[in-house]
């Protein structure tokens, strides 16, 4: 609604009609008022008629200049006493108009000359707000409030002018002081050998980076993300990138030497080079948090090669001091192994339906071989040896299937690179020690040494032939002794391998010999047990010292003769066999029913050791194999015509007793 200024006109009825509002009363005096206001020329309006008296409104516009500032509400009555008192209300009114308007003029004068320093203090101030220091301020000499606040905004705008003045000059100076240091640390990087820059936790490398980044990286991949660089692998490079994001999320972490601790450091350069990474935090300017990290590339392809060649001159100094220690057990093997990979290579090459009879023949094969050619320390052997079994393994899934050519020439190839690698291995020791020892040593076939003994036979009586037919027989026997020194080297080399303490004892009882083609057809199930006794019996050092037993483990070999054959105990000191974990196994495999588990005595549990396929270990190495468990022990002994009897004591160790007859 529209709202007017009134002024009285002195009548009473004037007052009481302001009080009750008077233009909601009565609706009809809003619109000549309203127009009164907006045209600024008088209006009236008849409010009432009574008799012969009648009452008019009459609306006064009051202006200043040509605005209307007010609104005069005059009422009217048509009377002779009205008339009266209408004239005495002009004057009144007169007056006061005049009066009114000439105070209108003086606080309006007043107002201006107060007001005017204001708004240009107020328009200065948002031109200064908006960075513009420039703008001029007329100078106010008035000794009022609002001259001392000019004055005062004056001087502020001039110290802000000389501030901003030495703040350029400042950024100048120091952005060229920056430029210089960072000039400097960039110089100071490039002639470093590493190859130094950071990374966002998405693994991209900042363009600031060492002048030998791009000789390790390439000028390209410098400049892309090193987490592609640092592995091909998708589910790698999902990992490292979770890692980046972890390490770069939050606050600085206590733990950062442990958290790189998973991340690869070993990745391929520029021309085949090797390259060794660090990582190490870049903190934000407060300290607070990890912004980025930082990659720090050494090249090690000539440390890499220093220590292969190391690596290489220990290998053979070991072979050489293995076989010079079991030389004689070293020929024997040496001609086996060459013998027995012949007919492996022959079988794969004529085998055209895949048979799980001869399948299992070769990994007997390349198994015991692995092991041997693993203890003389021809390691490049043994680790063909253990490549071509991953290809045996696969092939006893399908049985009675076609095998092509190609496999065929494939798996014959890998049998005949393993036989290839013990000649080099054995040429190479020769080539160091010399082809032969000055007092060589020779080796006999049974064969050969029973064809000499019969006809030594033949040229003596009956009675002369019965006496010295045992001493003949013993030209075939050697002490056990000597055919199993090699046990001694298996047993430490392989415990320090698996990060372990043993020693091996030879126990022999009654100086048991035996024949060496025989003794050599034993081996390979003594080395099964031994192997066995220290990936799985034997516990590490602080395991043995909390059990309250010596540190260094013990695996013995016993032997004595027994109802004309020999007795060959292999024993540890290790952590015995559980036989709940065994029949557990059992049931979760399948290979007992659950009715069948509880009524099971501890040797039924026992046996169940020596089924196919069964094994305790679900992890594959090179040592122990892929589920390749007793069974061939078992079958291996039934072979020789022998006997097999297991005794174990949870926590005391385990001993397998081994009868072979000796041969007629």
């Amino acid at each position: 609604n529209r709202r007017f200024v009134y002024i009285a006109d002195g009548n009473r009825q004037f007052q009481i009609n302001q009080a009750a509002h008077v233009h909601n009363l009565f609706p009809e005096t809003y619109p000549p008022a309203a127009q009164a206001w907006e045209t600024g020329r008088v209006g009236q309006t008849r409010l009432f008629e009574s008799g012969a008296n009648r009452w008019f409104q009459i609306n006064v516009p009051l202006k200043v200049g040509n605005r209307v500032v007010a609104l005069l509400l005059l009422n009217k009555f048509a009377t002779p006493i009205a008339v009266a008192i209408e004239q005495r209300q002009r004057e009144i009114v007169l007056g006061m108009s005049l009066a009114l308007a000439g105070g209108i003029v003086v606080w309006w004068f007043l107002t201006s000359r107060s007001l005017r320093p204001l708004i240009r203090l107020q328009q200065a101030s948002r031109e200064i707000a908006a960075g513009n220091l420039e703008i001029e301020i007329p100078a106010n000499r008035s000794r009022s409030e609002i001259g001392e606040l000019s004055r005062s905004f004056r001087t502020m705008v001039g110290d802000l002018r000389a501030s901003r003045a030495e703040i350029e000059e400042h950024s100048r100076t120091l952005e060229v002081r920056s430029e210089e240091r960072t000039q400097e640390i960039q110089g100071l990087l490039d002639n470093m050998d590493e190859g130094i820059f950071t990374i966002d936790s998405e693994g991209a490398i900042n363009p600031r980076f060492s002048a030998a980044t791009e000789h390790m990286l390439g000028a390209t991949t410098a400049k892309g993300n090193f987490i592609e660089r640092l592995s091909p692998d998708p589910d790698t490079q999902k990992t490292v990138r979770d890692t980046f994001r972890l390490l770069v999320s939050g606050a600085v972490m206590v733990d950062w030497d442990d958290r790189v601790a998973g991340l690869p450091n070993g990745l391929p350069g520029e021309g085949g080079s090797q390259l060794r990474a660090r990582y190490r935090p870049v903190y934000d300017t407060a300290g607070a948090r990890t912004e980025r990290v930082m990659v720090i590339l050494q090249d090690v392809t000539q440390e890499k090669a220093l220590q292969e060649d190391i690596d290489r001159n220990r290998n053979l100094h070991n072979m050489v001091v293995q076989i010079i220690q079991n030389r004689e057990t070293f020929d024997m093997f040496y001609q086996d192994a060459l013998t027995m990979l012949g007919e492996s290579a022959g079988d794969a090459r004529s085998m055209a339906l895949v048979s799980r009879g001869v399948v299992v023949r070769m990994f007997r094969t390349l198994h015991t071989i692995k092991g041997t050619a693993g203890l003389f320390g021809m390691h490049e052997a043994a680790t063909r040896a253990h490549e071509v079994e991953d290809t045996l393994r696969d092939l006893n899934q399908r049985r009675d299937e076609a095998y092509s050519e190609e496999e065929r020439r494939t798996l014959a190839g890998g049998i005949d690179q393993v036989r290839q690698l013990l000649i080099e291995g054995k040429k190479t020791f020769l080539d160091l020690i010399g082809e032969e020892d000055s007092e060589p040593n020779y080796t006999i076939a049974e064969s050969k040494i029973d064809r000499i003994a019969e006809e030594l036979l033949t040229t003596v009586n009956a009675q002369t032939a019965e006496a010295i037919r045992p001493v003949l027989a013993r030209l075939k026997q050697v002490p056990t002794g000597r055919l199993v020194r090699k046990y001694k080297t298996l047993v430490e080399s392989t415990a320090a391998r698996l990060g372990k303490q043993a020693r091996f004892e030879l126990r022999d009882k009654d100086g048991t010999e035996v024949p060496v083609d025989y003794f050599q057809k034993l081996d390979p199930t003594f080395l099964h047990i031994i192997r066995n006794a220290i990936d799985h019996g034997i516990e590490d050092v602080e395991q043995r010292l909390e059990a309250g037993k010596e540190p260094i483990a013990t695996i013995a070999l016993t032997t004595e003769y027994r109802d004309g054959g020999v007795i060959f105990s292999i024993s540890d000191d290790g952590r015995g066999i559980d036989t709940e974990q065994i029949r557990a196994i059992g049931l979760e495999r399948g290979f007992i029913k659950p009715g069948q588990a509880k009524g099971m005595s501890r040797q039924d549990v026992l046996r169940l050791l020596f089924l196919p396929a069964f094994s305790s270990r679900d992890s594959v190495s090179e040592l122990s194999g892929r589920g390749v468990g007793l069974d061939v022990v078992r079958t291996d002994v039934e072979r020789m015509q022998g006997r097999m009897r297991l005794v174990t004591r949870k926590g005391r160790g385990t001993t397998f007793h081994l009868y072979y007859p000796l041969p007629v």
